[in-house]
């Protein structure tokens, strides 16, 4: 009863705080996925009819990022940028390859099908964001939303353990999906490592602790083996970015943190690891998880090779059905985009990608200097890379939104932060000249120290004629 209670109490909550602040609406889109299958196992008619929850989160992210134009701010600036534009062409790519690919109908329709997903990770939330200062809503957002979700999963009475994997009811006959308790998981502990409020109290480490054991025991509840292995190294990567060492006393207190982390995982997977899931997290099975994925990256590309014609624009969406009738795509974004879309398809979405985490350089680079700043951007780039790095080995590039939306909404953030400083500087030159400009029209800028000095006297010594 408790953690039906959690969550239902939390909804209403979250979903009133969206209409107020685009960055709360981006932080229920983040746990989205998720969010959804924890309420449909406490809800029938949510497990009945899916699409409410859908399209109550598409009204209440367009209602947000409707205040947000009400109040007079820019939530349009830079929406048009190389790296949305790049998107834009790859989605429009991937659909007009429906008309040449030789999938059945079935195929056909979930291309199709993710649309209004496409149209709700890539156009509407990287507009809730702007600027770098409304990250900090948005991660405490996450850690209060997924934790309330975390628990609604790890607690449901109904929940029993599958094939390694946790398993609850939704509906008659469909179950949680477990990869999307996994990608729970991952962004729950990266954003409770590198993240850190404002207010330094003894509570906030343990609790951070607590967030990130959490986020790891519902990663391998999930038995998603790639999510843990990435979730790990997000952290030991980004950690070290996210605070600037300048003396003895910031190391230890970095030191620390990584060793609280290390602690958190190692006691989540002591915990939640049982005799009902190890055999998952054998190396044998860990083996055998990544050997599939190469199999049948190699099937897609042996079948492009086989087909010279199609090097351009590829098979066409949905094609790897054809060549593996277990699977609907291959499970791995840059060998799909390759072989189904084609060289063309294939540069679209590296496109992306780069140009996404080079605004993440971009933007580190600007804030390195800035504590506060420097810690919300490296927890972006984690989150974003931790993403980006699924698509390695689950979704399809015809649903590209979940996994490349925080490369957008990096590149949109990295415009308009730039435009802002190149605005602030130019203010700042103005000022500056104004300031010191005279009443007769000279600018103190142009001062001589020699102006009206006998040539042969010498400058700065004090001297005085004769």
């Amino acid at each position: 009863m408790l953690p039906k209670l959690l969550i239902l109490a939390t909804t209403p909550v979250i979903m009133f705080a969206s209409l107020f602040s685009s960055s709360v609406a981006l932080a229920m889109i983040l746990v989205g996925p998720t969010f959804e299958v924890a309420l449909q196992s406490y809800v029938g008619i949510l497990a009945a009819r899916p699409v409410i929850f859908n399209v109550g989160l598409a009204l209440i992210c367009a209602a947000s990022l409707g205040a947000t134009f009400g109040r007079g701010q820019r939530p349009f600036q830079n929406a048009f940028n190389p790296a949305s534009i790049s998107m834009f062409l790859l989605v429009c790519l991937s659909l007009a390859s429906l008309g040449w690919t030789a999938a059945d109908a079935d195929t056909r329709a979930l291309v199709k099908s993710s649309i209004p997903y496409t149209i709700l990770y890539c156009v509407v939330a990287p507009l809730l964001v702007s600027r770098v200062r409304d990250l900090r809503t948005t991660f405490f957002t996450v850690l209060v939303l997924g934790t309330a979700v975390a628990a609604a999963i790890l607690l449901n009475p109904d929940a029993t353990m599958r094939s390694g994997r946790i398993d609850i009811k939704i509906g008659v006959v469909d179950s949680i999906n477990p990869l999307a308790v996994g990608y729970l998981g991952g962004v729950l502990f990266v954003t409770a490592v590198i993240y850190r409020p404002r207010k330094v109290a003894a509570w906030i480490m343990p609790a951070r602790v607590g967030l990130a054991f959490m986020g790891i025991g519902v990663t391998l509840q999930s038995g998603s083996r790639g999510q843990l292995l990435i979730t790990a190294l997000m952290a030991i990567i980004f950690l070290p970015l996210s605070r600037k060492i300048q003396n003895f006393g910031r190391f230890v207190a970095l030191s620390v943190g990584g060793v609280f982390a290390l602690v958190a995982f190692r006691l989540a997977m002591g915990f939640f690891i049982t005799y009902e899931n190890e055999e998952r997290w054998s190396f044998e099975s860990l083996s055998d998880g990544g050997g599939g994925r190469i199999e049948m990256a190699a099937t897609a590309l042996g079948d492009l090779l086989q087909n010279p014609q199609s090097w351009l624009l590829g098979r066409g969406a949905g094609n790897f059905v054809t060549l593996d009738a277990s699977h609907s795509y291959v499970h791995n974004f840059p060998i799909e985009a390759l072989t189904e879309l084609g060289i063309v398809g294939f540069m679209l979405f590296m496109f992306v990608v780069v140009t996404g985490f080079r605004s993440g350089r971009s933007l580190w680079l600007m804030y390195r200097d800035d504590d506060d700043y420097r810690m919300l951007v490296s927890t972006l780039l984690a989150v974003s890379s931790f993403t980006f790095l699924l698509s390695f080995k689950e979704g399809t590039i015809h649903d590209p939104g979940q996994k490349l939306f925080p490369l957008l909404l990096l590149a949109r953030i990295a415009r308009n932060e730039e435009q802002d400083a190149e605005s602030w500087s130019e203010e700042a030159y103005e000022d500056v000249d104004e300031h010191d400009a005279g009443d007769d029209g000279y600018d103190a800028g142009d001062y001589d120290p020699t102006y009206g000095q006998d040539p042969d006297e010498t400058p700065g010594m004090g001297h005085a004629p004769a």
